[in-house]
Order: structure tokens, then sequence, then C-alpha cells
């Protein structure tokens, strides 16, 4: 069993991380930039400068959303070593999410962004065999998600039935605690698919709310280290949106010139 005394350094480094997230008030001042070159500008001498290292306003589209994948799945890994080395292998597990559709489309045969023939590990099981397919896929960090490929089983619940079973033993109340973060999310993305495209920047600020409230409910605890991802891939999501949509808009205009 873990107490909360376990806790202490790992949230003493989140409290560290949490406390240079954007208010709604400076990502509306953020968000008011215009042109790209000058909201990496402003963005860079925020709190989200970190996220943002690396980038330059004339990189490509695909350039974008490979670093921003990347730039998050790197942060998962950071955050694991904070953790108690029991939930480490639970913790690192978080990084396949933003994956997950991009695998979907895969195992279905799909359309997949150009960028991905580059990545190291998703890029080799574009245009093969579905037996090859399986095979690289089980080298991999997704090799857990061999086990359904084949089934009609989505690959979120995939994906949970092995998150879970990355839980070590644990008390009742961090057990709670986890699940509790868990539901939240997954109501979350029930309503969040029948929304209006108007209405999904409300529904996004108020996730981020009630995971604030249980990242401080539940400090020192397994569960105070997934409503902090959670938050941060909100913000690194509304990041990607902000910095995408200037991207494009450059490359169209420069498109027509």
């Amino acid at each position: 069993m873990l107490t909360s005394s376990r806790f202490a350094y790992t949230q003493a480094r989140l409290q560290v991380r949490h406390g240079l997230r954007l208010n709604e008030q400076q990502w509306r001042h953020l968000e008011s930039q215009q042109g790209l070159a000058n909201f990496l500008h402003v963005a860079s001498e925020s709190g989200m400068s970190d996220w943002l290292a690396g980038l330059h306003a004339d990189d490509s589209i695909h350039i974008l959303e490979k670093f921003f994948s990347k730039h998050f799945r790197d942060y998962v890994e950071q955050v694991s070593h904070w953790q108690p080395a029991q939930w480490r292998k639970a913790t690192l597990w978080i990084s396949v999410l933003p994956d997950l559709p991009l695998l979907e489309n895969i195992r279905n045969r799909g359309e997949v962004p150009q960028w991905l023939s580059d990545d190291e590990e998703l890029g080799p099981l574009l245009e093969v065999s579905d037996d090859a397919l399986v095979q690289r896929l089980a080298l991999t960090r997704y090799a857990p998600l061999t086990a359904t490929w084949h089934s009609t089983t989505s690959m979120l619940e995939s994906w949970r039935t092995h998150w879970k079973e990355c839980w070590p033993d644990t008390s009742a109340k961090a057990l709670a605690g986890v699940e509790s973060v868990e539901a939240l999310i997954l109501r979350h993305r029930g309503s969040f698919m029948e929304l209006k495209t108007h209405a999904t920047a409300a529904a996004r600020s108020e996730l981020s709310k009630q995971l604030g409230l249980q990242f401080r409910r539940l400090s020192q605890q397994p569960a105070a280290v997934f409503a902090h991802l959670g938050l941060v891939a909100l913000d690194v999501e509304r990041l990607r949106g902000n910095v995408s949509s200037r991207a494009l808009l450059l490359n169209s205009v420069a498109a027509k010139q």
C-alpha cells in the first residue's frame, strides 16, 4: 500500500507545473495575437514557453503536429519519473492516449496525416499487411493493444483494460480517486462527441474546471497525477489548435502570392 507521504515529492513537482498554467484571461490575451510569429512570441513569454521550445513560425503543419505529439509524450515520461515506482507504468501508459484515434485509423485502413509516415513508431505500421502490422506493433510501446487488435473492441477500451492492469495494489481511497478522475473524463468524452462545434470550447473549459478541483481535492494521491495530466492535455490541445490554425492561414496566404 502507498500512503500520501509517498506522493509528497510528486505533488511538490506537480504544484510547480500547475502554477505555470495560464488562466482564462491570459489565454484570451494570447489568443488575441494576430499572426503565428506574434502568437509564438507572446506565448514564449508565458507559462507555456516550455511547450514551444524548438518550434519555429515557418515550420510546416505536419512538423507542428508531430512536435506537439512528441512533446506531450516526453512530458508524461518526465512526470512518471516523479512518481513512486509502483505507479510509473500506469503513468507512462497515459502517453498512448492521444495516439488512439491514429491507431484506430491505422487498424481500419483509414486516412492518416502525412507526418505519420515519418514517425519512428507509427510510420512502420503503414502500408504493410495485417500480420506484419501486428508484429511491428508488438515491438512498440503500443504492444498491449495487440491482444484485441483484430477484435471489435475499441482502442479506448483496450487502452483502459491495460491501464487498470498497470495499477498497483493500493488503498480503497487511492483507487476511488483514480476512478473518479477516469469517470469525469469519460463523461466529458461521451457528451463532447454530441456537441455542436460552437459548444466545444465551453465543454473543455468546464472539464478543465472540474479537473482542477480534483487536482486540489486529491492532493498527494495518485489521482492528482492523472488530473494534472488531463489538464496539461487540454492546455496542449488548445495551444496546438491556436498554432495550427495560424500556420494554416499563413500557408494559405503564401500560396496565393
